[in-house]
């Protein structure tokens, strides 16, 4: 038994069961399980025999441990890559073709990787920045949006059905146990005019139909959609105050964002593009606001901008990853002053605790927010005064 041979037996368990056996893998997960093979698994180990695998010959591996483009695997991905391989032996002792998990020692942890530092930003959008990232998203505009402020996961938001969603004065969705990461129920307030072109979409749609269906009326393929839409979308938007300024031959402000370890430079709305923007909007002849409008990108051969509101104070940002929707939603519900469990429901974490573990730096402001307001509180209470020393 070679692992190739181990490795079709297994993919095709977990797509039926799942690794835990207690329900199907979820289709981004299928993915992430052919990636790993394809990119990391295969290439070393497709025609090697079981039985002839070693600890050592695992480590080696992982040492060794290459990116699709040739560099040197991140600590991330050599964890991921030793994750699914691991589960794949453990399959394989379960099915009595080797008799121990060689990627385990012999008291069942596994091989260790090193520690995941990851310097990755997680982008956290501001609300006119999603707004305009859904814009530059066309059709998909509602997709993006929804997902922005709700934080569902990409295998919930994308298998979401008409019966999941309850409109009216207070809408919200419900995201059922069999997709949510943490196999609970939970139900998400979904704000009331993005729920209304949710409703619109639907139109006279049985309860069985696609929220956001893919154009041949399926699930969306997360890949297809990233490629197709969701990245160009991401590229435009997150460049939008560059492009103007490009076209209007204007050098203004800059922002600094932070970018991993390191700092990045992004083109922010200032005085003198604001001051340009009039000179254009006279040069062609339409209203002189302060804001671009669909007029004014057409008259800069800018159509594909057309959706795109600029203010003064506004400032280009990181491309975002789908998942940073997730990181936007939770971000706005804390600046909106939403509360820790709340906050937990639109994560679909499993407790409050890894809430606060991973979003905790966002309440920073709060905390002085409430002392303030504590504060006040104080000082319209009768009979209260400070000592004088």
């Amino acid at each position: 038994m070679t692992v190739g041979m181990a490795w079709g037996k297994w993919i095709e368990r977990v797509a039926a069961k799942g690794a835990r056996g207690n329900r199907p893998a979820s289709q981004k997960t299928l993915e992430d399980y052919e990636f790993n093979w394809e990119h990391y698994v295969r290439p070393r180990w497709e025609f090697t025999a079981l039985a002839n695998i070693t600890r050592g010959l695992v480590e080696e591996w992982l040492d060794g441990l290459a990116t699709p483009a040739g560099k040197p695997a991140s600590t991330y991905g050599k964890d991921r890559a030793a994750k699914y391989f691991t589960r794949l032996l453990d399959y394989a002792v379960v099915e009595g073709w080797v008799p121990i998990n060689p990627a385990r020692d012999r008291a069942g942890g596994k091989i260790a990787t090193p520690e995941v530092e990851s310097s990755k930003t997680q982008v956290r959008l501001t609300l006119p920045q999603l707004v305009r990232l859904a814009a530059c998203a066309g059709e998909w505009q509602t997709f993006v949006l929804f997902t922005g402020l709700t934080g569902l996961r990409w295998g919930e938001v994308s298998t979401l059905r008409r019966k999941h969603f309850e409109f009216g004065d207070t809408p919200s969705v419900v995201v059922e146990k069999a997709v949510a990461k943490t196999r609970k129920q939970r139900e998400v307030p979904v704000p009331k005019s993005v729920a209304a072109l949710v409703e619109e979409s639907f139109g006279g749609a049985a309860p069985e139909a696609l929220a956001f269906p893919s154009p041949t009326g399926r699930v969306l393929d997360s890949k297809n959609f990233a490629n197709r839409h969701y990245r160009p979308a991401g590229r435009l938007a997150s460049s939008a105050v560059k492009t103007l300024q490009h076209a209007l031959r204007v050098t203004d402000k800059q922002k600094r964002v932070q970018d991993g370890d390191t700092f990045k430079l992004v083109a922010e709305f200032g005085g003198k593009t604001l001051e340009a923007l009039h000179r254009a909007q006279k040069s062609a002849g339409i209203s002189v606001v302060d804001q671009t409008t669909p007029d004014l990108w057409h008259a800069l051969g800018l159509a594909e901008l057309e959706r795109v509101v600029l203010v003064p104070g506004d400032s280009d940002f990181l491309v975002p990853t789908f998942h940073n929707l997730r990181h936007t939603a939770v971000s706005l519900a804390i600046s909106a002053g939403a509360n820790i469990k709340l906050v937990q429901r639109i994560a679909g974490h499993a407790s409050a605790t890894m809430t606060l573990d991973v979003y905790g730096d966002l309440f920073d402001d709060d905390l002085h927010d409430s002392a303030k307001r504590l504060n006040e509180a104080l000082q319209e209470v009768g009979g209260f005064a400070l000592a004088s020393n």
